[in-house]
């Protein structure tokens, strides 16, 4: 009987360690001390200082540079919502009297949206492939390892769109359970509502991404969203998801659009903030050709510290004993299932 109680709850929680392990080693480089350089580190690395600086002084974001580059809505430097440095100046501020310092915030950041979108994927591709643990762990694991989204946490030090990636399973996990589930729950409508407005507020040009692919599978299954609709609690659910998220986003989007309108600030020029078709498709190309899980050339050189390369060799070693195992694991998992 005992035996029984633990094959159950290894067989329920083993897949959720996986991605935690997984996501970890994702971007296993911020294992290792301080972080890689790129083109927006000093911005990041200024805006958590400025907030934590806030916290301190009896201010709650309003600290100074906040209040020259807009507050929330961020004229200047367009597409950075509020919640990557709020999330990592918060982490900071609490975890300080650890030794937590603004970097440790940025890369639980990173760590904590690659978990839960992990997960979601996870929970996704459970319900797509009708209850196979193993091919949804590995579905989990592909888009962890997705080139792009460790190109922009490690690379470019692109936090907020990396973390915007990252929830994007969340929204789907909804508009799927929407759409298939044959009981209702309340669950899907508040992962989907939670997971728009932490896109919105992290990655705006990421979440019109997800629109648009979002509407496109609700075309794609129209029959279905029809005969959903019919249920009362399900559009009841779904009016009220909708309504929260706009609600939770409009302050920030409507101070953005006003900005972007104006055409005198950056945010008004599409090549200064890198928004142009040339750029995005030359940017997403360079992604497929880094994979942060095994292109030792870019960590030697970006580290800035030689102990980062050195630990980055033997955390490399150990990533990839690990996720050989977990992947031998997960199909061990599916064979016993079945």
């Amino acid at each position: 009987m005992k035996k029984d109680k633990f094959v159950n709850i290894f067989k329920k929680y083993f897949p959720y360690a996986v991605i935690v392990i997984a996501s970890i080693l994702s971007c296993f480089v911020y294992l290792c001390n301080g972080v890689a350089g790129g083109d927006d580190i000093g911005f990041h690395l200024g805006m958590v200082n400025d907030l934590i600086y806030g916290f301190d002084h009896g201010y709650f974001g309003y600290s100074t540079n906040h209040l020259f580059i807009g507050g929330f809505a961020i004229y200047n430097y367009a597409y950075y919502g509020p919640v990557t440095h709020y999330g990592a100046a918060i982490f900071t501020y609490l975890f300080r009297w650890m030794g937590a310092t603004p970097s440790d915030g940025l890369k639980f950041m990173i760590f904590a949206s690659a978990i839960l979108g992990g997960i979601y994927m996870y929970k996704l591709a459970l319900k797509m492939s009708n209850g196979r643990p193993a091919i949804a762990v590995i579905c989990s694991i592909i888009f962890l390892l997705l080139p792009y989204r460790i190109f922009c946490a490690l690379a470019r030090c692109a936090y907020a769109e990396s973390i915007a990636m990252s929830l994007i399973p969340m929204v789907f996990y909804g508009v799927y359970s929407f759409i298939h589930d044959k009981e209702y729950r309340v669950e899907p409508y508040v992962v989907f509502a939670s997971g728009a407005i932490l896109i919105v507020l992290s990655h705006p040009f990421t979440a019109l991404i997800t629109v648009i692919f979002g509407v496109l599978y609700v075309l794609f299954n129209i029959k279905g969203v029809i005969a959903k609709i019919r249920d009362k609690r399900a559009l009841i659910s779904l009016d009220s998801a909708i309504i929260i998220i706009i609600f939770c986003v409009l302050f920030y989007v409507l101070n953005s659009h006003h900005y972007e309108s104006s055409g005198i600030y950056n945010i008004s020029d599409a090549e200064r903030q890198w928004t142009t078709y040339e750029f995005i498709s030359n940017d997403t190309s360079r992604s497929f050709q880094f994979s942060g899980f095994i292109n030792y050339i870019y960590i030697n050189s970006n580290q800035g510290n030689p102990v980062w390369a050195k630990d980055t060799i033997s955390t490399l070693i150990f990533s990839t004993i690990v996720y050989v195992i977990s992947m031998v694991v997960a199909i061990l998992i599916d064979k016993l299932l079945t």
